[in-house]
């Protein structure tokens, strides 16, 4: 068995996760975006279920996001936008091209889904983003988006020599299983770097 061994640091721990829209075979129904977004249970269970894991089921209360100055609301929406059409690698800044707000924090709330002013979610999303990742949020309150095996107790790691976190998983040798890398608001601009991480040996199966 080869090992490759990366120097990094643990970052986070993830405490909950929110499976993939559609299961990794699964194929969005031919409609049109917005007539999915109206009449599929299965996304309204998918944005109630990102809802509560993000908001911690406290309705009617936007809370302060685990980033200065940001707000759980805020959290989300740039989550959505950041998540990679199927094939693509993360993308590390915004999509100018992508409009779309789920009404998330309505949705906790009761509100009808066709009611939220700005429920528009894109075709691309839809098709070709959604349906492939979980959404997650770790323990210290930041929240992301992985590989759809992701489980609470995968760690988030710095690795050096890539851009973006990773999801690993220590297994039953105390080796780890690499799970690709992931977004986390708050995590990709080099936020982390003010904060003092002790830095390791990731032996990696």
């Amino acid at each position: 068995m080869s090992l490759l061994i990366v120097r990094g640091s643990h970052a986070d721990v993830i405490a909950d996760v929110v499976p993939p829209l559609l299961p990794p075979t699964g194929e969005v129904p031919s409609r049109t975006p917005m007539e999915f977004v109206l009449k599929s249970t299965t996304f309204l269970e998918w944005v109630r279920a990102v809802s509560r894991l993000a908001y911690q089921s406290n309705k009617d209360e936007d809370k302060k996001y685990a980033v200065e100055g940001m707000s759980v609301t805020g959290a989300l929406n740039l989550l959505v936008q950041m998540i990679p059409d199927t094939g693509n690698s993360l993308a590390s800044t915004p999509n100018a091209n992508v409009l779309c707000r789920i009404p998330f924090l309505e949705v906790l709330n009761g509100e009808r889904i066709e009611n939220a002013i700005h429920a528009l979610v894109c075709t691309d999303i839809l098709r070709n983003r959604i349906p492939s990742l979980s959404v997650f949020r770790t323990e210290k309150g930041y929240l992301g988006f992985g590989d759809e095996a992701v489980v609470p107790g995968d760690t988030i790691a710095t690795l050096n020599g890539l851009s973006s976190p990773a999801i690993l998983r220590r297994n039953a040798t105390g080796n780890w299983r690499l799970f690709g890398p992931c977004f986390v608001v708050g995590m990709m601009l080099g936020e982390l770097e003010s904060v003092k991480l002790q830095e390791e040996d990731f032996r990696i199966e």
